[in-house]
């Protein structure tokens, strides 16, 4: 009995980490966001870059990645997503960016000190 329990319970804990495929088209899905990597980050760091951005009209979401060190913000629907200002507001909040990338592929990164 105890057996059947244990596959149980894995068998329904696979079926949890597979979703469905979805068969979307190219022009459903949506553009990469724009990908900053900072020096560092921690839950504090992430509650300062969510609380910055969180009334921000033109940005539709962020996330934030601890184990990464990095933040993704996708535009809303009609904006368009501007890497100095997002840099710059970065830098405020005191999460300096070494890298953003842009949606397009065009990289920036800081310069040494």
């Amino acid at each position: 009995m105890i057996r059947f329990m244990l596959v149980a319970t894995v068998a329904v804990a696979l079926s949890a980490a597979v979703l469905p495929v979805s068969n979307a088209s190219a022009a459903e899905t949506p553009t990469a966001g724009m990908v900053v990597t900072c020096s560092e980050m921690c839950g504090g760091c992430v509650k300062k870059v969510e609380k910055r951005f969180a009334e921000d009209k033109g940005i539709a979401s962020v996330a934030c990645d601890i184990p990464t060190k990095t933040v993704v913000f996708q535009a809303a629907p009609g904006f368009a997503l501007n890497a100095r200002g997002i840099w710059t507001a970065m830098n405020k909040i005191g999460k300096t960016p070494v890298q953003l990338v842009e949606p397009n592929g065009t990289v920036h990164t800081k310069k040494p000190d």
